[in-house]
């Protein structure tokens, strides 16, 4: 009987633990402004978005002689771009075909945000890079975009804080696509 109260305690403790540790993620959420003009209109191409990174995670806060925490976004960030990238596009007019001439593709080469957390304070630096690389029958265009930032505060760095400025420059970055003249002439 004693065994079996000690297993069924040490079970009690040990469901309590993984309950009380939060999942980590992050919410990330791009908002694009929409615009008025039709720079799209009568204009098809296929669509694909490809996350070159090799982690998934957008966070990783450092300490010292401790390992690395690791904060994902909670959903994968292609799917994230990919929703907010063609709701926009298809406001101006743009179809999505998959018979189409022209191949719109979207790579994510880099998105991290890197927390150097020391005992008082924090710095966060982070970076996006996306690739933007369109076919069409008679050439191809290939351009970079890429926003940089940091941050830094008083005690530890705040995951919701942390999000905040990634949605922001996502949806800068994302913004600059959109509205990339070169991109809107090339698309045939």
């Amino acid at each position: 009987m004693k065994k079996a109260s000690v297993l069924l305690s040490a079970l009690l403790c040990l469901s309590l633990f993984s309950c009380s540790t939060p999942t980590a993620h992050i919410i990330i959420t791009p908002e694009l402004l929409n615009t008025e003009h039709s720079a799209y209109t009568n204009k098809s191409s296929q669509f694909s978005i490809k996350d070159m990174r090799t982690t998934r995670h957008l966070v990783q806060i450092l300490r010292q002689g401790e390992a690395a925490d690791l904060i994902s976004a909670q959903q994968p960030l292609t799917d994230i771009i990919s929703i907010s990238l063609l709701n926009n596009v298809k406001q101006q007019g743009l179809m999505i075909n998959k018979a189409a001439s022209n191949k719109f593709q979207l790579f994510i080469d880099k998105a991290l945000i890197t927390v150097n957390q020391n005992l008082m304070s924090y710095q966060a630096d982070n970076i996006i890079n996306l690739r933007v690389k369109i076919t069409n029958d008679q050439q191809t265009l290939t351009k970079d975009f890429t926003i940089k930032g940091n941050s830094q505060g008083p005690l530890t760095a705040d995951p919701a804080v942390l999000a905040r400025d990634f949605n922001q420059q996502l949806s800068t970055l994302l913004s600059r696509i959109v509205n990339n003249q070169e991109i809107q002439h090339f698309i045939l």
